[in-house]
């Protein structure tokens, strides 16, 4: 497996609890300990845990 940017999508079905998503993070985290997320991805997620909806 080769290290990759997790995109928007892929970190909702992980936080959605998608089975197979889940489990290729979790293969990716034993293979590499850690993901990588753009600044994007982490602003748009940060804006969904802080206020429920993405604010652009």
């Amino acid at each position: 497996m080769k290290q990759a940017i997790i995109d928007t999508d892929t970190l909702s079905f992980f936080f959605r609890g998608n089975r197979k998503v889940v489990s290729k993070i979790d293969k990716y985290l034993i293979e590499y300990g850690f993901i990588h997320i753009s600044i994007i991805v982490y602003i748009k997620n940060y804006n969904l845990w802080l206020f429920g909806s993405c604010v652009e």
